[in-house]
């Protein structure tokens, strides 16, 4: 099962990079991402597996709670140390319409990973990277669709062996 996973991973490095705008920072950053978000279900699962005393497991929101806290406290520091400066100035009118979209970002991207964590629970955690690799696929073939992105026959073929790959996987899952 955990091999089947690779066509997948190969096929959406193919996919981007076969895009046009593809630069390697952007690749590198994404492989970051991904590894990161790996590490993060792993965690969490393990987490989520551990008793206490009472032989209580922690629920999938305490997880989340602790995962947000944990995120709260690496990027603070940081955003203060960047945008600190700027916001003791003074903010524009301008930042008013910002921090509104910024908070109305901020409030879909805690219920997206507040679903995904609900999720993480359900899910064993090759499951959870291909439903994240497939989350890809979808924004891929998205940018295609409605944002007229041109496809190139490497990202064709990418996109084709991720779902392939997908398929593979599914049906080693119903074997097992």
């Amino acid at each position: 099962q955990a091999l089947s996973i690779w066509p997948i991973m190969i096929g959406v490095a193919l996919a981007s990079a076969g895009e046009v705008a593809f630069t390697w920072l952007g690749f590198l950053a994404a492989i970051g991402s991904t590894i990161s978000f790996a590490a993060r279900v792993i965690f969490t699962k393990g987490l989520m597996s551990l008793e206490n005393a009472e032989g209580q497991k922690m629920s999938a929101q305490n997880a989340f709670a602790l995962d947000s806290l944990f995120a709260l406290a690496f990027t603070l520091p940081v955003a203060v140390l960047i945008d600190g400066p700027n916001l003791a100035h003074g903010m524009p009118s301008s930042y008013v319409q910002l921090g509104r979209l910024l908070g109305a970002t901020g409030l879909t991207y805690y219920a997206y990973n507040a679903l995904g964590f609900q999720m993480i629970g359900l899910l064993d955690v090759v499951t959870w990277a291909v439903v994240n690799l497939g989350k890809r696929v979808f924004v891929i073939g998205f940018s295609i669709i409605m944002l007229h992105t041109p496809l190139t026959r490497q990202a064709l073929l990418g996109s084709l062996m991720a779902l392939a790959g997908s398929g593979l996987y599914s049906y080693l899952k119903s074997k097992a």
